[in-house]
C-alpha cells in the first residue's frame, strides 16, 4: 500500500493529514535537496549512471558554412560541423541594432533566403539555435529540397525560435530523417542579426547503424517509482532490456548489454496518481549520448541511437578541482558563464550532490560577507528548480549549505540565492545538473558579495521593539543571529495589550523572503502559543488571544535558513464569542485532517456551568481524493485537557442525512458538507459551578473511490475555552499539528441547551433568572459585578460596559432576540451565558 505520496507540486499528501501552506513550490524544493543530500549518499553507491568515457576531438572534422542567399549542397561526414551563413559563433541580438554591424558569428542580415542540401545525412544534433522569430525562420526538411517533410519548423510557436524552445518542442535536439538528406531552408530579414546555429552530423547513410556495442541503461530518482516503468528494444521492436514498477526509493536502476544497433528507449510515468518522475541516462562505447528525465502522467520514446553516437564534450568547468577562484571586490559584480552540456558526474559529486554538476568558484575577502548569486539573463529553464541553490567550502567537502532563494528578483524566471555572513574564505558554486528541472545549456551566473550589516537592535528577546495595536515596522533579518526555532537569524517585537481582551493579528505580508512568525509568552522561549509559516504566498500571518494585561513576544525569522527583509503589521479587534449552546467552529480552510483507515479526529465543544446540551445533529466538512464519501463513526469523549473518557453512546457506519457538495479543498479535493441525525440524541451536563469540556469524535470509511477522507480545518486561534482538533492514529490521542501550526475542524453540533431551576440555582455563586427574559434581569452573585457586555450571535457587541443595580438589569430597550452576556465579577472572574429577550 502506498504509504507516502506526492499528489501535486505543493502538497505532501499523506493518511495523517493535508494541506497547502506547508509545501510551496520552493519550499518542496528544499526538501528535494535535503533528500538527495541524506539519500543518495547511500542509495547511489552502486554504478554511477553519469560516468562517462574520456573522448577528444577529432581535428580533421570540417565546418560548412553556406553562403547567404545561395542554394547549395554539401556532402559533410559524421562529426562534421553545419553552421549558419555568419559561421560558428554568435552572440544573440546585436546590441549595436543590426544592418551591418553584425557581431562575430551571428547570421547575415541579408535579406534573402538560403537553401542548403546535406546529401548522404540521416541524423543531426543541434548545440546552438536562436533566430530572430518576429522576421526570420528556419525549416529542416526530410529529403533532397524543401518538398520533403519537415522535421523542424522555427515559426511552429512562440518559442520554438530558440534552443530551448526547439527542445521542448521537439523533446530533444537531434533530428533524424529517413531519405538519405536533409535540406535547411532558412529566410534572413534586413531586420536584425542573431546566433543561427551550430549543427554536428551524427549519422550518414555510410555510417548509420550497423554496429555492434554495449548499452548501459540507467533510471534513477529520489522519489516514487510506482508508476514507472521502461523498455530498451531493438530495431524489431524486441524488448532486450525493462525495469520498474519501483517499490521503493530512491532507487537506481542500472542494467547493461550488448547489442546492434539502431536501439530504442521507451520509458513511460502513468498511473492512478501520474505523481512520478524519474531521471535515465543511455551510454554507448563512447558514452552517455543521452541524459534525459520524465514527469508523471508521460511517456516518451527515444529510437534511432546508434553505437557511433557521441557525448557532448565535457565543459572545462566540470570537476572541482580544476577551477581557479576568482577573487571578488566587494561591491562588484562579477559574471560567470558556461555550459552544462556534457557535464559527467564523478563519483564525489554523485555522494555529495546527488547529481552531476560544473563549477564556479569565488574567494570572499571581507571579514563578514553577504554573497548574492543569480541567474538572471540564463535561458528560461536551464536552471529551473533548487539547482543553483547551494555551495560547499571545498572541493572535498562531505555536505553542502542551502541560501535563500527567491524566484522573482530576475523577473524573466530566473532565480537568485543568498548567502549570509559567511567569513573570508574560498567557496564553491556547483551549478548542477538534474534534469528533473532543468534543460541543459549555457548559463549565466552573476555573483556579487557585499560587507554585512550591522546587528539589528531587537536581535535578542530581551531587546525586542514593542509594538501596540496599529502599528507597523520594517527591518532585516539578514545580520541576526538565530534564537531558535528555524535555522535561520531572527529578530523579536512586543505587544502589550490595553487593559482588555483582544484579537490580535500580526502579519509579515509585503516581506522580500520566505518567512516564519511565532509568539512566546516569555524570553525563555520555551511556551510558543502560535505560529504560522505561509499565509500570503511565502510570507506569514497569524492570530492570537491577548489578555489585555500580559506581554508576549514576537519572533519574526525564515523558513529554513532564510533571511530578508521584511515588514510587520499589528491590528487588533474584539475577539469573537463562542456560543456554548449552539457550537460552530468556522473558518478558511487550511488543512484536511486525516480521520479514515484507523485515523480518528476529535473536536471539542463547552457546556456551560449549571446547563445540559442535548445533541442532536451534527454538520462538518470532508474532503476526499476523488470519490463522494460514504459512512461514518462518532462517539463521544471528556477532558479538559484533551481526549481523555468515553460518554455516552457509540455510533458506527452511520449513513449521513444530508451530504452536499461544497467545492474543492486547494482548489484539487472535492469538499463536502456532511450532515449527521444522531440514531439516539445525546445530552452532556456540566457542574453546578464549573463549565465541562466534552468531544465528538468522527472517524470514516474510505471514500467511493476507495481513497482517504478528511475532516477539513481552518487555523486554531489559541484561547482559554477551545482545544485544537486532536488526532489518533490507532493507538494515541495527540493534539494535530503541521509544521507547527494547529488547526480547528469546520464543524456545527445542532441541539437543546437547558439552565436549571432557580431552587437549584441558589446553590451557585453566580445565577441569573428569569431565562427567557421580558424587562429585568436578575443577576445573583457572591461576588460584585463589574461589568456586563452584550453581543448578539455574530459577535457584534450591542451593549458595553452596562451596570448591574441592586442584582438587576433592565433589558426593556433590547430587540428581541437571542443574545450572550459576558459579566465580568470582582477579581477578573468571567461569566458567559446565554440569554432569549421576548
Amino acid at each position: 500500500m502506498r504509504q507516502l505520496y506526492f499528489l501535486s507540486c505543493i502538497l505532501l499528501w499523506l493518511p495523517f493529514g493535508i494541506d497547502a501552506q506547508v509545501y510551496s513550490q520552493t519550499e518542496q524544493e528544499e526538501i528535494e535537496a535535503s533528500i538527495q543530500a541524506s539519500n543518495f549518499q547511500t542509495s547511489l553507491s552502486f554504478e554511477n549512471p553519469f560516468e562517462v568515457i574520456t573522448f577528444g576531438t577529432d581535428g580533421t572534422h570540417e565546418d560548412f558554412i553556406p553562403t547567404a542567399g545561395a542554394t547549395e549542397t554539401f556532402t559533410p561526414a559524421v562529426g562534421d560541423r553545419f553552421y549558419d551563413t555568419g559561421g560558428p559563433g554568435g552572440g544573440g541580438l546585436n546590441a549595436g541594432g543590426g544592418n551591418g554591424t553584425e557581431l562575430p558569428g551571428n547570421y547575415l542580415n541579408c535579406g534573402c533566403t538560403t537553401t542548403t542540401t546535406l546529401a548522404g545525412v540521416t541524423q543531426i544534433q543541434f548545440h546552438e539555435f536562436e533566430v530572430f522569430g518576429d522576421w526570420d525562420w528556419l525549416k529542416v526538411y526530410d529529403g533532397t529540397d524543401t518538398s520533403g517533410a519537415v522535421l523542424y519548423d522555427s515559426n511552429a510557436n512562440s518559442t520554438t525560435d530558440s534552443f530551448a524552445g526547439m527542445i521542448a518542442y521537439h523533446g530533444s535536439a537531434v533530428f533524424t530523417g529517413t531519405s538519405g538528406a536533409m535540406t535547411f531552408e532558412f529566410a534572413a530579414s534586413t531586420v536584425v542579426d542573431h546566433t543561427g546555429w551550430d549543427v554536428e552530423i551524427l549519422e550518414t547513410e555510410s555510417t548509420g547503424g550497423g554496429g555492434n556495442c554495449e548499452w548501459t541503461v540507467s533510471v534513477f530518482s529520489s522519489s516514487f517509482g510506482d508508476e514507472i516503468s521502461w523498455e530498451f528494444r531493438d530495431a524489431d521492436g524486441n524488448t532486450l532490456l525493462s525495469g520498474g514498477p519501483y517499490s521503493s526509493f530512491p532507487y537506481v536502476d542500472t542494467q547493461t548489454i550488448t547489442a546492434d544497433d539502431p536501439v530504442e528507449f521507451y520509458i513511460e510515468s502513468m498511473g492512478t496518481f501520474n505523481d512520478n518522475s524519474a531521471s535515465f541516462t543511455i551510454a554507448n562505447g563512447n558514452g552517455i549520448i543521452l541524459n534525459n528525465a520524465i514527469s508523471g502522467g508521460n511517456e516518451l520514446t527515444f529510437s534511432n541511437l546508434l553505437c557511433s553516437d557521441l557525448p557532448a564534450p565535457a565543459p572545462d568547468n566540470d570537476n572541482c578541482e580544476d577551477i581557479t577562484p576568482t577573487t571578488l571586490t566587494n561591491g562588484v559584480t562579477t559574471t560567470f558563464t558556461g555550459t552544462t552540456e556534457g557535464a559527467t558526474g564523478s563519483d564525489y559529486e554523485i555522494d555529495v550532490l546527488g547529481y552531476p554538476a560544473v563549477w564556479e568558484a569565488v574567494t570572499l575577502t571581507g571579514t563578514c560577507n553577504n554573497l548574492t548569486v543569480d541567474y538572471c539573463g540564463t535561458t528560461a529553464g536551464v536552471m529551473d528548480g533548487q539547482m543553483f541553490i547551494i555551495y560547499t567550502d571545498s572541493c572535498t567537502a562531505d555536505e553542502f549549505v542551502i541560501g535563500n532563494y527567491d524566484f522573482s528578483t530576475c523577473g524573466d524566471g530566473n532565480g537568485t540565492v543568498r548567502f549570509y555572513n559567511l567569513p573570508a574564505g574560498t567557496y564553491y558554486l556547483p551549478v548542477i545538473v538534474d534534469p528533473t528541472y532543468n534543460t541543459l545549456g549555457e548559463y549565466t551566473m552573476n555573483v556579487l558579495s557585499v560587507d554585512c550589516p550591522p546587528v539589528p537592535d531587537n536581535d535578542d528577546c530581551e531587546n525586542a521593539t514593542p509594538l501596540s495595536c496599529g502599528d507597523s515596522s520594517s527591518g532585516t533579518t539578514i545580520s541576526a543571529t538565530d534564537s531558535g526555532g528555524n535555522l535561520a537569524p531572527d529578530v523579536f517585537y512586543s505587544f502589550t495589550g490595553d487593559g482588555t481582551e483582544q484579537l490580535v493579528t500580526v502579519s509579515l505580508c509585503g516581506s522580500t523572503f520566505d518567512t516564519a512568525l511565532r509568539v512566546f509568552t516569555d524570553c525563555s522561549l520555551s511556551n510558543e502559543i502560535a505560529f504560522n509559516d505561509d499565509f500570503c504566498g511565502l510570507q506569514s500571518e497569524l492570530n492570537f488571544i491577548s489578555d489585555g494585561t500580559s506581554t508576549y513576544y514576537i519572533m519574526v525569522e525564515g523558513y529554513g535558513s532564510n533571511g530578508g527583509d521584511y515588514e510587520i503589521n499589528v491590528s487588533c479587534s474584539v475577539p469573537p464569542v463562542f456560543d456554548p449552546c449552539s457550537p460552530v467552529h468556522t473558518g478558511e480552510p487550511t488543512v484536511g485532517v486525516g480521520f479514515s483507515d484507523g485515523y480518528s479526529a476529535a473536536n471539542d465543544f463547552n457546556v456551560l456551568a449549571e446547563t445540559k446540551f442535548t445533541v442532536e445533529k451534527i454538520s462538518f466538512d470532508v474532503a476526499t481524493v476523488m470519490g463522494d464519501p460514504t459512512t461514518f463513526d462518532i462517539s463521544f469523549y471528556e477532558g479538559e485537557s484533551g481526549v481523555e473518557t468515553q460518554v455516552g453512546d457509540a455510533f458506527t457506519n452511520i449513513t449521513p442525512t444530508a451530504v452536499t457538495p461544497n467545492g474543492y479543498l486547494f482548489g484539487f479535493y472535492p469538499m463536502y458538507t456532511v450532515e449527521i441525525d444522531l440514531p439516539t440524541s445525546q445530552t452532556f451536563e456540566a457542574t453546578m459551578t464549573e463549565d465541562k469540556k466534552y468531544w465528538v469524535v468522527i472517524s470514516s470509511a474510505l471514500d467511493a473511490s476507495g481513497g482517504f477522507t478528511y475532516w477539513v480545518a481552518y487555523d486554531y486561534l489559541a484561547s482559554s475555552s477551545q482545544q485544537p482538533t486532536w488526532q489518533n492514529d490507532g493507538s494515541t490521542w495527540f493534539p494535530y499539528q503541521d509544521l507547527g501550526d494547529q488547526f480547528e475542524g469546520v464543524m456545527s453540533i445542532e441541539g437543546e441547551c437547558e439552565t436549571l431551576g432557580l431552587s437549584e440555582l441558589s446553590h451557585s455563586d453566580f445565577a441569573y433568572y428569569p431565562n427567557p427574559v421580558k424587562n429585568t434581569l436578575n443577576i445573583v452573585s457572591k461576588k460584585a459585578v463589574e461589568t456586563v457586555t452584550v453581543y448578539n450571535m455574530t459577535g457584534q457587541t450591542v451593549i458595553n460596559n452596562m451596570k448591574v443595580r441592586n442584582g438587576e438589569i433592565n433589558l426593556s430597550a433590547l430587540a428581541p432576540g437571542t443574545y450572550l452576556f459576558r459579566a465580568t465579577l470582582q477579581g477578573g472572574q468571567v461569566e458567559t451565558f446565554k440569554v432569549i429577550k421576548n
